[in-house]
């Protein structure tokens, strides 16, 4: 006897259509960047002195801001409660208007200095990066717990 074999309908279509609808899914999603990453050179703590090489080391930095406004914001004190977050940021909001003066004026006689403290957390610091970064801050440097923020050279122009 030559029986006619049954397929179970539901099961068919969901094996074949299961595959074409994630492909469709897939294809229609938008594209996702791969996230950007901050560089962060760390300068060597041996001063090094040769002629005519410049080296990216802490007495190279404390060259560069010798006699050069600074202005320090501080995060070491510690006060209790709801003030406590409100001046952390405060100082933060400080720091970004600081950052946007000198990028915009092109103030490169003006160095900010942020000193860290104990109650710093990682996205503080991260907040501060990412505002050096979509400014355009060229020059900074991190070292002894403290992140220097130089000034942008002013643009030349050529004639």
């Amino acid at each position: 006897m030559n029986k006619l074999l049954r397929y179970y309908y539901p099961g068919m279509v969901s094996l074949l259509g299961f595959p074409l609808l994630v492909f469709w899914l897939i294809s229609d999603a938008p594209s996702v960047s791969p996230p950007k990453m901050i560089r962060l050179f760390m300068p060597m703590d041996d001063c090094i002195v040769r002629p005519h090489v410049r080296y990216f080391d802490k007495c190279a930095i404390k060259d560069d801001f010798k006699g050069k406004l600074i202005t320090t914001v501080s995060f070491h004190e510690f006060l209790p409660g709801h003030h406590h977050q409100m001046i952390k940021q405060g100082k933060l909001n400080l720091i970004r208007r600081e950052v946007e003066r000198v990028t915009f004026t092109n103030n490169s006689r003006s160095v900010i200095k942020v000193e860290f403290g104990e109650e710093i957390t990682f996205g503080d610091v991260y907040y501060l990066l990412n505002t050096i970064q979509e400014l355009g801050v060229k020059r900074y440097a991190w070292f002894s717990n403290e992140l220097y923020i130089f000034g942008n050279e002013p643009p030349t122009y050529e004639q």
